[in-house]
């Protein structure tokens, strides 16, 4: 076996462990890398693989039983530690943190201050970023971004282009898929399903996947409509509107009929104002099983 690289006799110690760091033996022009480079820091050969491209560069630390193999790369001041595996094409780099039985495969991005822990996995070309966390054996993967200080816990998993931003949470064997959005301090939990183009921001609470309603193209702007339980009542997301209420959406309806798509296709405005009135009257409905499903709560608690 060609060797990639060896450890130099420039050391630091970081509690009981004794760090080396490595220098590259050969080029690696995946990672911009010439012979006689310098690199990171790794704990033991164990650590980096001598096969492959992966590479520890800058002043990243990879320890304990991590292991970074196929051409992944952990850069910048990124730390990799305890049982972590790193691999395919995978990056860590800026300050992220990784630890602790986790796994990041595919071409996934994991950068910024962002941390993945207790299980985590994050795969395909799924981005983690921001101060966002991903833990609890969660997964991350399709083309989602996760960032802010968003929280991915207790079996989540996030899938297709999906995002999750802001202060939001999603846990509790939750699922999001295809463009969905949750964003803001919203909170997304129990077995629920959240597919489509959703757009939950707000203070949104939904423990299942009768908590939300996403519909569309409607409009002559072929927009999504998304309905979706709060802490304190429900919201609406129109396109680029909202969230606000039903009452408020009613009125915007009103005034996009006769106000500003005056000028439109008289049969879309037509056809709009049916979508509107149907979806209006679902949405009273749903909204209102939503507050009999609060009474019964607060009656039961109370019992």
């Amino acid at each position: 076996m060609d060797f990639k690289y060896k450890l130099t006799e420039e050391t630091r110690n970081e509690g009981s462990r004794k760090l080396h760091r490595v220098r590259a033996l050969r080029d690696i022009p995946r990672h911009g890398l010439n012979a006689g480079d310098l690199g990171g820091w790794i704990e033991t050969e164990s650590n980096l693989a001598q096969e492959g491209d992966c590479w520890v560069a800058d002043d990243a630390v990879v320890e304990g039983r991590a292991v970074v193999s196929g051409d992944a790369l952990i850069a910048g001041n990124a730390r990799v530690g305890n049982y972590s595996v790193i691999t395919d094409r995978g990056r860590i780099r800026d300050n992220a943190i990784v630890w602790g039985l986790v796994t990041v495969e595919g071409d996934a991005v994991v950068e910024g201050n962002a941390s993945l822990e207790r299980g985590a996995r994050v795969g395909d070309h799924a981005t983690i970023t921001g101060h966002a966390r991903i833990g609890g054996h969660a997964f991350v993967g399709g083309r989602s971004v996760v960032d802010g200080t968003a929280h991915i816990r207790d079996g989540a998993s996030i899938r297709g282009s999906a995002r999750v931003a802001g202060q939001a949470t999603v846990g509790g064997s939750a699922h999001l898929t295809g463009k969905a959005t949750v964003c803001e301090d919203a909170t997304v939990e129990g077995m629920s399903t959240i597919v489509g183009n959703a757009h939950i921001s707000d203070s949104a609470e939904i423990t299942e996947t009768a908590h939300y309603l996403t519909a569309g193209p409607v409009g002559p702007e072929n927009v999504s409509v998304t309905l979706y339980r709060t802490r304190s009542g429900h919201a609406v997301q129109v396109g680029c509107w909202g969230p606000g209420s039903i009452d408020a959406f009613r009125a915007e309806a009103v005034r996009l009929e006769q106000v500003e798509w005056a000028n439109k296709d008289p049969i879309e405005v037509v056809r709009w104002v049916a979508q509107c009135a149907h979806l209006l009257k679902l949405a009273d409905d749903i909204v209102a099983s939503w507050d009999e499903e609060r009474t019964k709560t607060k009656l039961s608690t109370r019992a």
